[in-house]
């Protein structure tokens, strides 16, 4: 087994663990995290913690899943926009307000942690499914 494959199934395995903390968060009063009734509580832990990991842990899953089964060029070029891909996002989830603009009319640009969380994993799903589509078929060209 060559050290792409440890290192996904690894990542892989995080990722699940981190999905599983993530259900866990995301019910902080039945799981003993929060008073009955504490909104505040209940809000940090499952809006704030839970759905931020959630999303982003099941973005990584499905990325590293794929990457089981390209080439190790198609894996490096991955790793180096995973390398500053993700402290940007850890970065973009951790200054995201938990709570959007409160007062008379609606916000557009509604930005909190759970909008942010969407935003994030998405945008790491979406690019990183088009650098491995994009380096595995000009991998299968050149051949």
């Amino acid at each position: 087994m060559n050290s792409k494959s440890k290192t996904l199934i690894l990542l892989t395995v995080l990722s699940i663990v981190a999905t599983l903390i993530a259900n866990f968060l995301g019910d902080p009063e039945g799981n003993g995290l929060c008073q009955m009734n504490d909104v505040t509580c209940g809000n940090y832990y499952a809006n704030s913690l839970g759905l931020s990991i959630f999303f982003f842990s099941l973005a990584f899953l499905i990325t590293c899943l794929v990457l089981l089964f390209v080439r190790e060029e198609t894996y490096k070029s991955w790793r180096n926009f995973a390398y500053w891909a993700v402290p940007i996002s850890i970065i973009l989830l951790w200054v995201a307000p938990t709570s959007g603009p409160t007062g008379i009319g609606i916000s557009f640009l509604n930005y909190t942690k759970e909008s942010a969380s969407w935003l994030v994993s998405g945008a790491f799903l979406l690019i990183s499914l088009i650098i491995i589509t994009t380096k595995s078929l000009r991998g299968k060209a050149t051949k």
